[in-house]
């Protein structure tokens, strides 16, 4: 599959005259290592010991701009955009510490086809869970994400300095339904563009999990970004919704594939995004305490 994902953003290379850039986050999509329901919408469970993830996608059109008032057809900065996600991450009790690192191969009628493989912001993950969630108790966490740039911005795959995030995490487990929720404050360098701002501002995610069978389970979630330092805005709030199935053998390995469709377009949510994730999760046996 990866295979296939590179031949296809391979092929789409455009060869058009270079230019550069803006040096933001133009796929906003991150797969969390404490996600166990959906791709990024973390639990407050406290059972984790150890993680491990392979997550590839490919997403069409994540960074475009559309001159305001104009009838003219949006200017495509990313085309095709591919990419390899690795993340994993330990847990002792409530404290977990992940690392999320992306690789991507991108098209851009701009950017030079020269630039190949290009790395994405690798991102630093603390969790602690002073409530943890258990089967009919809803849980409480709290996050704090840093992001630390490895060259993406090159291709709008990346900061040119560190972000961060904090985040209040909520969820719960009611029989075979997991509800999750997500809110947090990023940090992002400012960035202008032709009709607005790129900065801080505020994200919110949620997440529904339906266990269908002893191994199988299907999930919904959504997520969006608003801008909303220093009188600007991002003109949209870009959301995007993702539905994804997963199967689970009593092993510890684990499959996800899923589908993310645009809900409200804007920088970072592309046409049509499709996501793969195989890994394995350890956790503590039932009555440890750590």
């Amino acid at each position: 599959m990866i295979a296939l994902l590179l031949a296809l953003v391979g092929g789409a290379l455009a060869q058009q005259p270079a230019m550069a850039l803006p040096p933001l986050q133009g796929d906003a999509f991150r797969p969390s290592p404490f996600a166990d329901h959906t791709f990024t919408v973390d639990d407050a469970d406290a059972d984790l010991r150890a993680v491990a993830r392979v997550v590839v996608g490919y997403a069409r059109d994540p960074l475009f701009a559309v001159e305001p008032g104009a009838n003219t057809p949006p200017l495509v900065f990313l085309r095709d955009v591919a990419a390899l996600y690795a993340t994993g991450g330990v847990g002792l009790g409530p404290v977990r510490l992940g690392l999320t690192v992306p690789v991507y191969m991108a098209s851009s009628p701009f950017a030079d086809p020269e630039l190949g493989v290009v790395p994405g912001d690798a991102v630093v993950d603390v969790h602690v869970a002073p409530l943890p969630s258990r089967p009919g108790r809803p849980g409480f966490a709290v996050i704090g994400r840093l992001g630390v740039p490895l060259g993406g911005s090159e291709r709008s795959l990346g900061a040119d300095a560190l972000t961060w995030e904090v985040a209040a995490v909520l969820d719960g487990r009611f029989d075979r339904v997991w509800l999750g929720g997500h809110v947090g404050w990023r940090g992002v360098p400012e960035v202008p563009q032709a009709d607005f701002v790129w900065d801080d501002g505020l994200v919110i995610r949620a997440g529904l999990g339906v266990d269908v069978h002893a191994r199988w389970a299907v999930a919904g979630e959504i997520g969006t970004f608003v801008g909303l330092l220093g009188g600007t805005s991002v003109g949209t709030s870009p959301t995007e919704a993702v539905i994804s199935a997963s199967y689970r053998p009593p092993s510890g390995l684990e499959a996800r594939l899923g589908v993310g469709i645009p809900v409200v377009s804007g920088t970072g949510v592309p046409a049509i995004r499709v996501l793969a994730s195989f890994g394995f999760r350890h956790a503590k046996p039932e009555g440890s305490r750590w």
